[in-house]
Order: structure tokens, then C-alpha cells, then sequence
């Protein structure tokens, strides 16, 4: 194994590994992309316009933007982890980065076809993809190919949207989007399946031991892998009955192994861990959007509301607890003494993601409202993120090592 940290005297290390441009990059973008849709749903303002459907482009910049980069910043510090080979540093960081920045600006060119963007967005994924699953074949390490892989099936799901966009093939927006939003969420189980008992074991550090049942992991996946193709189908054939039903049967089966997992892991102790809670919080609003999936098949719940439970619940917070944690353990600082403010981070984030999805199902008639407040409690949550983590982010390891 490469010995790849070593002595650093220097004051700043922003580019020395993939999780610092990216998580800062993440942060930002989750914070403004929602302040921008905050004035784009309710006020639509001349100046503001975008090149599609703001509804389209919202969805796109949630996957793409704020959830890719924190994904791109967790593989590109993973896969230097496991394989002990250096990802990008430096300038190439920078490179890496240009592309997804660019992407992030082009659908404001209204008077430009989305395929520039589309372009940048497919340019970044192939760079990124590539970084990533070299190393990974260099050593042979063939368990993480699974993870790195999902990477790559996100380029074509990038290139249907926006082909679909520019009017080539119309099936392709909602195809597109649904499908990296699948991979994504797939990516987000699977890496929970690892790290979680981890977490939950050394942070409790009171002899409990999380397990994973072996029935779970072996169907989990596949079943998954069905309820995805059944339900993004349904998309592109909405109301058709046998598929309908096909896809609550998968999600109520998703909601059994899921939930079992969930069970297994717990410990009253964990909500005494902020950094703990916070992934075990992120699981179970995952399980619960298999729930409402579930209902769906019988004519109850709607649509929207499962998907930002799986979307503000599960990933949102998934993502900003790995950063909180990554943040600190890979910068040689203590992950059992995190920022005393990232409580309050978590808990901003979780109200967003409750009064956008338990709020409309029980006062739907104030939904406008809640979309609202959900907006608003989103963005104060990152942007305190980024007040609390920035320094960490950008300055040398607390250890004095290189990374």
C-alpha cells in the first residue's frame, strides 16, 4: 500500500483531497440552488430565467448538483482510502471541478440549447467515473466496483435528460431523471450498508454491535434494482394499473428488508451522537418512502411526497451527515467532539424534509406554505454548514499530515 500522508507545514490544504473542494462545492450549491427555487416557484422574476422547465431544472440541480458533488467528493477520498492510490490534488482537482461549475451556469443562457450544458455535465461524469474506477481495477479491488460503478450508468441517464430537453427523444427528461435518481439513492443504501455499523460501533463505543442480516443484503439490491425499472416505467406510462400495483408490491418488499435493517442497528445511544443520529435518521426516512410507494399501489399518498421523503429525508441528510463526519475524520480532527452548531445543522435539514412531506399529508391545503418553509429551513441548514465547516475545509490537517 502507498504511503500516501505525509508531513505538511503549510496553513491551507483546500486541494489536497477530493472532499474538500467538493464538499464546499455541495454545501453551497444545496443552499443556493434551493434560494433560487424559492424565488423561482413563488415569484418567477423577469430577470430569472432558465433555458426548461424550472420544475425539470430543480429536480436535474438537486441530483447533478448538490447530491453529485457531495458523491464525488466521498469516492474521490474513498477510493484513495481502499486502494492506497492517489485520486486528483491540485490543479487537476480544479479541472475535475470546472465542468460541474459550468453545467450549474448554462441553463441560465436561455437563448443556448441544453445540450451545452448537457455536454458539460457528461464531460464531468466520464472525468469523474474514470478517476474513480481506475485505481480500483489497478489493485484488483473488485468488491468496490459495485460503488464506483453506479458513476458510470449516471452518464447515460444525464445524456437522456437532456436529449430530451432539446426536443430529440421527449421520453428521455422524465426517463432521465428518474433513473439517476434511483442510482443515486442506490448508491446511498449501498454505502450506508457499509459505513453505518461502523459508525454506529465506534460511536457508541459501548460494546453494541450493529449487525446486517444476511437475507436483506442478498435481496435488498436486487429487488431494488426491479422497483426501480417497474416504477420509472410507470413514469413514462402513468396510471398503467399492472405496473402500479407491480411497484407498491416491490416497495412494500423494499419496506420489510429496509426497515429490518434499521432494526438492527439501533441502540437508544445513538441520539446522543449527533454525527450518529443523523445517518440512522437519513435510513428511516428512506424506509419511509417505500412506505408511501407502497400505499401509492392502492390510491392513497402521492407521488411528490415519496419522492422527497427519499430525496430531502434520506439523501439530503445522508449527505450532509457523511460530510459533517468526513469532514472532520480526514482532516485529523475528532469525530466524537464534532462543531457544537452541527446539531443544529441536522435539525434544519430534518424540519425541511418533515414539513415538506409530513406537512402537505396533513394540511394539503397549505401546501404552497409548507414548500415554502421547506425552502427556507433547507438553505439555513447548509449555509450553517458552510459558516461551521468552511475553515475546516480549506486549512491544514489538525495532525500536521498531508490530506
Amino acid at each position: 500500500m502507498l504511503n500516501i500522508e505525509t508531513k505538511f507545514t503549510g496553513r491551507y490544504a483546500f486541494l489536497h483531497t477530493g472532499f474538500r473542494p467538493f464538499f464546499l462545492l455541495s454545501a453551497s450549491a444545496a443552499a443556493l440552488l434551493m434560494v433560487l427555487w424559492f424565488f423561482v416557484f413563488g415569484y418567477a422574476p423577469e430577470g430569472l430565467q432558465l433555458s426548461y422547465s424550472p420544475v425539470y431544472w430543480h429536480a436535474h440541480e438537486m441530483l447533478f448538483g448538490f447530491a453529485l458533488a457531495t458523491i464525488a467528493g466521498f469516492l474521490l477520498t474513498a477510493v484513495r482510502n481502499w486502494t492506497g492510490r492517489t485520486t486528483l490534488v491540485g490543479k487537476l482537482l480544479l479541472l475535475l471541478a470546472l465542468p460541474w461549475l459550468l453545467a450549474r451556469i448554462f441553463p441560465f443562457f436561455s437563448e443556448l440549447s441544453p445540450l451545452y450544458a448537457g455536454a458539460f455535465e457528461a464531460l464531468f461524469l466520464s472525468g469523474l467515473a474514470f478517476v474513480i474506477i481506475k485505481p480500483v481495477v489497478m489493485v484488483k479491488q473488485w468488491e468496490h466496483i459495485s460503488v464506483v460503478g453506479k458513476v458510470g450508468l449516471l452518464i447515460p441517464a444525464s445524456v437522456a435528460f437532456h436529449l430530451g430537453l432539446a426536443g430529440i427523444w421527449p421520453a428521455g427528461t422524465v426517463i432521465g431523471l428518474y433513473a439517476a435518481f434511483y442510482i443515486l439513492l442506490a448508491l446511498v443504501i449501498t454505502l450506508a450498508r457499509r459505513v453505518m455499523p461502523m459508525f454506529i460501533e465506534r460511536g457508541l463505543n459501548n460494546g453494541f454491535v450493529p449487525r446486517n442480516h444476511p437475507w436483506a443484503d442478498r435481496w435488498g439490491l436486487g429487488v431494488f434494482l426491479l422497483f426501480t425499472i417497474v416504477d420509472t416505467a410507470l413514469l413514462a406510462l402513468p396510471g398503467h394499473a399492472v405496473l402500479s400495483m407491480t411497484s407498491a408490491i416491490l416497495a412494500a418488499i423494499l419496506l420489510v428488508l429496509h426497515g429490518a435493517r434499521l432494526q438492527a442497528w439501533y441502540h437508544r445511544g445513538i441520539w446522543a451522537k449527533p454525527l450518529v443520529w443523523v445517518l440512522f435518521v437519513a435510513y428511516a426516512w428512506i424506509v419511509f418512502g417505500f412506505l408511501l410507494k407502497a400505499v401509492l399501489g392502492f390510491g392513497l399518498g402521492n407521488h411528490s411526497l415519496a419522492i422527497h421523503a427519499f430525496s430531502a429525508g434520506g439523501v439530503g441528510l445522508a449527505t450532509l451527515g457523511m460530510m459533517a463526519r468526513i469532514s472532520l475524520g480526514h482532516t485529523g480532527r475528532n469525530v466524537n467532539k464534532p462543531p457544537s452548531q452541527v446539531a443544529i445543522v441536522f435539525v434544519l435539514v430534518l424540519i425541511s424534509a418533515c414539513v415538506r412531506v409530513l406537512g402537505p399529508l396533513l394540511l394539503p391545503d397549505a401546501y404552497g406554505v409548507w414548500i415554502k418553509l421547506g425552502q427556507i429551513t433547507w438553505s439555513a441548514g447548509f449555509l450553517l454548514f458552510v459558516f461551521v465547516y468552511f475553515q475546516i475545509l480549506i486549512s491544514a490537517r489538525a495532525d500536521g499530515m498531508r490530506g
